[in-house]
């Protein structure tokens, strides 16, 4: 639609309740595009593909800013390893995966600033940030790290210098910090350049505190708060976390302020919404290169080590490849989406037309193959429609005069649902008889009932 109209919607546009009306913030609208584009070109099968290349990228970044800190080839691909494994139930074909990059990017950059002094590896973060901007709501994270390492900075300054028993030079630590103050300052002009300009700090700032997300969607809720639907990719968080100890202990005398207020900060947030965990093991694969750092410049069994780092890396691929990643996703170009091609094609051959009752995982599906003949009651962008609509859409499911009233309100013509919501709310035939409904189609996916002749 923006390709072809030359703007970005700004309502939601696709929904045939009042919610079509609500205010829409495309914050993602310039990935969107691009993914779009590459599907264009490629189709489904090339974006699995590109999807595929994107980790490595990611684990190719990985290694690289663990390189620059170590030197040592074998420990930096162990550390690009786990943190790829760690981060691998979040490898969707989405603009996230994009922030992924850049959040690499731009901790490869600033490596290598503090290793050359050069300042082009500086200012190129700031055509990088307006690209993020414009791609994904974690740009927010761009804006930290450079003040974080320039207070760091200062503060290691000021702690060597009490060790010392020498002054501390505030000016001089000052000057030293001016590039990333600088940068800083123009990273932040360029963040307004979006279409919604000063407004999408708002609206992130209110989407990462929405009480409602937060409770309704899985990938918010808090790590350790028992509800945590990707059980290998829970498990996988804490073996991370024996690893990070680990390096922690054989390392803690090596440890920078700048990279502690990183893994603190960015710990914090992975305990806070699962979703995050991801975004803390790529930021933390810094404090990891600089934990063992000292340590393997005395390591002379490298043969060994090389060793156990290739058993590592094969046992690795094989499990992945057999019993699929954190996400339980199989290796392979096979179709995965929420809908199967079998219903897809009988929605299509019966010419369904008119209003739907959906899953909420089930509306951007919809939307892409059958708007506007098929309009949806909602979709995956939560942010858009609130926490009033979200709750009187969660009740329809829980009380049967809401639902009913619902239905006559709007004359819904389908109700179509994910195997587990129609299990969940209509155990069997007679209770949607019950409604005056029928059930005309199912497989292993997706459930559509009908109150059609």
């Amino acid at each position: 639609m923006i390709l072809d109209n030359g703007e970005i919607p700004k309502t939601a546009l696709f929904e045939f309740t009042e919610a079509k009306d609500m205010p829409f913030v495309a914050y993602e609208w310039l990935f969107s595009v691009v993914i779009y584009l590459i599907h264009s070109v490629v189709g489904y099968k090339g974006s699995i593909v590109v999807k595929a290349l994107l980790g490595y990228i990611i684990f190719g970044l990985t290694f690289s800013l663990s390189f620059q800190i170590n030197r040592h080839a074998i420990l930096s691909m162990f550390i690009g390893i786990i943190t790829i494994m760690a981060a691998n139930y979040r490898h969707f074909f989405r603009p996230e995966i994009f922030a992924y990059v850049f959040v690499l990017i731009h901790l490869n950059c600033i490596v290598r600033y503090r290793t050359t002094q050069n300042m082009k590896w500086l200012i190129g973060l700031v055509p990088l940030q307006i690209v993020w901007v414009n791609s994904h709501g974690s740009y927010l994270v761009g804006l930290g790290f450079l003040p974080i390492f320039a207070l760091g900075d200062i503060v290691d300054a000021f702690i060597g210098s009490r060790f010392r028993g020498r002054p501390f030079d505030f000016k001089d630590q000052l000057r030293k910090s001016m590039p990333y103050l600088f940068v800083f300052i123009a990273i932040l002009a360029s963040s307004l350049l979006n279409p919604y300009g000063i407004k999408i700090f708002k609206h992130s700032w209110e989407l990462s505190h929405s009480a409602y997300i937060k409770k309704s969607i899985y990938e918010w809720y808090p790590t350790f708060s028992k509800r945590f639907i990707i059980k290998k990719a829970f498990k996988m968080y804490l073996a991370y976390l024996v690893i990070y100890a680990t390096c922690l202990f054989i390392g803690f005398k090596h440890l920078r302020t700048p990279t502690v207020i990183l893994s603190i900060l960015f710990l914090y947030l992975s305990l806070d919404a699962q979703r995050h965990i991801a975004i803390f093991v790529l930021v933390n694969s810094i404090m990891l290169a600089h934990l063992v750092k000292e340590r393997l410049q005395d390591l002379n069994g490298k043969t060994l080590f090389a060793s156990i780092f290739a058993v590592l890396l094969l046992t690795t691929t094989a499990f992945t490849y057999h019993k699929g990643n954190f996400a339980y996703t199989r290796a392979g170009l096979t179709f995965s989406a929420p809908f199967s091609k079998e219903a897809i094609e009988f929605i299509r051959q019966r010419d369904m037309k008119g209003n739907v009752l959906n899953s909420y995982g089930l509306g951007s599906q919809l939307i892409y193959h059958f708007y506007p003949d098929l309009k949806v009651a909602i979709d995956s962008r939560i942010d858009v429609f609130g926490a009033h609509y979200w709750e009187s859409y969660d009740r329809l499911f829980r009380d049967e005069p809401h639902l009913i009233r619902f239905l006559d309100k709007y004359n819904v013509r389908y109700i179509i649902l994910s195997r587990y919501d129609f299990l969940r709310y209509f155990r069997d035939k007679y209770e949607v008889a019950k409604l005056g409904w029928r059930l005309i189609y199912h497989d292993n996916k997706v459930f559509i009932i009908s109150n059609q002749a």
